[in-house]
């Protein structure tokens, strides 16, 4: 059974699934990966109602009319056609710059059927873009590909977050403990190998989050204004590759920040039939994992293992599969059905688990 996302416009099917699958299995939310930086809540909801607001229509003949009618903009001239087959190799902070510039340019914009089915289906995807600075390193065809894309470029598992630095999708397990995710301050590969932050800036994408804790400005006719401070950060891996022609500091330390949740967005997979498969994760390895985890005498290897089973994560064609397979799963099956509550096997695994 499936659904249409008929408001937007746009022929998108979320799969509705079985009632069997939405009970064993759940999405995580944004606090789940120690968002707490990136996803502001006040910032993002109007972001969202600001987008949701803004009028989504494709290109009409009165358009074409006021297209034909410009004369001092040479570039809207050209047919439709070519004006979005160019807007896919533009960056994200042009195009959203080009919405502002005109009344014709903001319908041509929302007139784009990629950029509106990001906006749609993925509207964290811009936004984490737009709060880290980083609008202007990708084009609006990479954001297209990066949402067919399901596999983690790291252990090539199904993948529900992309790192933004390297706009490349991962796992939650690979986001967690991969070195190859690992984010770090400018300064700090800076110091190591004596280089300036521009000189970083210049040849890889680096990310600009706001700090957290702001200061107050007091301007001179006294009004207050809410200046955040920003971090600069850089991938440790790709800004190691781009420095090994220069050598480290031998007495230089480095500390242990990782910044990876900053830049760090959930994004979907959308199949070519315009299926959405947020990620989906098993209730019973989640049970398993806060067993293991508060007994002292379980071995640390087991530990490792059903974390890592905690943070696998399916599309809705997959988690069927898993489910079918996972033990604690069977054993909640079998304990209900010996209740006589077949159906109740989701809601009794919620229960022995806590509220989450």
């Amino acid at each position: 059974m499936s659904g249409t996302n008929e408001a937007s416009g746009l022929n998108i099917h979320y799969d509705l699934t079985s009632e069997r699958m939405k009970a064993l299995a759940y999405e995580r939310s944004a606090k789940d990966y120690y968002w707490h930086d990136l996803m502001i809540a006040v910032a993002f909801s109007t972001f969202l109602e600001k987008a949701q607001n803004e009028p989504q229509k494709p290109p009409t003949l009165q358009l074409l009319k006021r297209q034909a009618k410009t004369k001092q903009d040479r570039l809207t001239n050209l047919p439709l056609e070519v004006l979005f087959q160019i807007m896919e190799y533009l960056d994200i902070q042009t195009i959203q710059a080009l919405g502002y510039l005109n009344p014709l340019w903001k319908e041509i914009v929302s007139g784009n059927r990629s950029y509106k089915h990001i906006l749609t289906v993925a509207p964290v995807l811009l936004y984490g873009l737009n709060y880290t600075d980083m609008a202007s390193h990708f084009t609006l065809k990479q954001l297209t590909d990066i949402l067919m894309e399901p596999s983690c470029f790291i252990c090539g598992k199904f993948g529900n977050l992309v790192y933004l630095p390297r706009m490349s999708r991962c796992c939650p397990h690979c986001f967690l403990l991969k070195p190859e995710l690992r984010t770090i301050a400018i300064v700090t590969t800076g110091k190591m190998y004596d280089l300036p932050r521009a000189w970083f800036e210049a040849r890889t994408p680096c990310a600009h989050p706001p700090v957290s804790d702001s200061t107050e400005k007091i301007t001179p006719n006294g009004i207050a204004i809410s200046a955040s401070r920003k971090r600069h950060l850089v991938n440790e891996a790709e800004a190691k590759r781009l420095a090994r022609a220069h050598v480290p500091h031998e007495n230089y330390i480095p500390n242990n920040d990782d910044y990876r949740h900053l830049v760090t967005v959930p994004v979907p997979v959308v199949d070519s039939d315009g299926t959405v498969h947020n990620g989906l994760f098993c209730k019973g390895c989640r049970y398993t994992d806060s067993v293991l985890s508060s007994s002292r005498r379980a071995p640390i290897r087991d530990k490792l293992d059903a974390h890592a089973r905690r943070d696998m994560c399916f599309s809705n064609t997959t988690i069927n599969a898993h489910i079918s397979g996972c033990p604690e799963i069977q054993q909640a099956l079998e304990r209900c059905k010996a209740d006589g509550a077949d159906g109740r096997a989701g809601q009794y695994l919620d229960e022995l688990d806590g509220p989450k």
